[in-house]
């Protein structure tokens, strides 16, 4: 898999995919681990291009901060 370092906006991946970061839930356990999120920051990457925040959801909604780095999600056959 190759890994993507989040430098710039054009670093980012499709907004609405799925994809694999890694990033920290301070909720749960606070340390640094690979999660399975979507970017989302609700308008379409406004407010990345304006400040460089931007939210990282899980599927049930948990919000994942510090992420650094993503990658595609390993096909299943």
């Amino acid at each position: 898999m190759k890994l993507n370092k989040i430098e710039t906006y054009a670093d980012l991946p499709p907004y609405g995919k799925y994809v694999l970061v890694s990033g920290i839930d301070k909720k749960q356990y606070g340390t640094r681990q690979w999660h399975v999120c979507e970017m989302n920051d609700l308008e379409d990457g406004m407010d990345f291009k304006k400040n460089g925040h931007f939210y990282w959801l899980t599927e049930n909604g948990t919000k994942i901060e510090d992420v650094t780095y993503w990658c595609e999600l390993p096909l299943l056959l």
